[in-house]
């Protein structure tokens, strides 16, 4: 993704907050449900495409994930058997990847009770995509109400989560993944995410500030 200060469009922040909803059910729990099914996920990818892509995110690990969900239906089901084997042998959690004295539950604590959110598994990595999703969300709102102060505090906030715990273990997960599961689906859906946190954490990074 290239650097400099892009406008940000009217609607980035709520595609944003799409895409950490998808990845969220899909590395974490898929159900049957109309808001954590493989459809859900595919439609709200989908939709968030067009605005990543006019802010210069590179989409194509996420647009080959949606390819191989809608045109390989025993994909979701390889995924599910991938993910459940890589929980056993992976341990997709952030304490299992940073040293206790790198590590701190209790600031992310803290991140999630200024956004409003207490229920969240915070280890985890869907917690923390979920804790992303909110925050992205909270974004559009202070950007559609023009609340200054606001949008700048959840631009922090989310550049916090990415670059001190996302991006600091997930890519030492997605390595445990190849190693101990084997490329597929599963692999397939932290790669696209990696990709989409790097880019997000450039264009926050880049975002003119109010």
């Amino acid at each position: 993704m290239g650097s400099g200060r892009a406008a940000w469009p009217p609607g980035l922040s709520a595609a944003r907050a799409e895409v950490y909803a998808a990845l969220s059910a899909l590395v974490g729990d898929l159900r049957e449900e109309p808001d954590r099914d493989v459809s859900w996920v595919v439609e709200s990818l989908g939709r968030s495409m067009g605005a990543l892509e006019s802010m210069g995110y590179r989409t194509g690990p996420l647009r080959e994930l949606v390819t191989r969900l809608v045109v390989d239906q025993p994909s979701v089901s390889r995924l599910t058997e991938e993910r459940e084997r890589a929980s056993e042998r992976c341990r997709p959690r952030e304490s299992a990847y940073v040293e206790s004295g790198e590590y701190s539950q209790l600031a992310l604590s803290e991140l999630a009770r200024s956004a409003g959110v207490e229920s969240l598994d915070l280890d985890s990595l869907p917690g923390q995509l979920g804790l992303m999703y909110v925050l992205a969300y909270q974004q559009e709102m202070a950007d559609a109400s023009a609340d200054r102060e606001r949008v700048e505090s959840m631009i922090r906030s989310q550049l916090s989560l990415l670059e001190r715990h996302l991006l600091r273990w997930v890519p030492k997960l997605a390595e445990c993944v190849i190693a101990e599961v084997g490329e597929g689906m599963y692999s397939l859906a932290l790669a696209a995410l990696l990709q989409f946190i790097e880019d997000d954490r450039q264009a926050l990074i880049n975002s003119p500030r109010p």
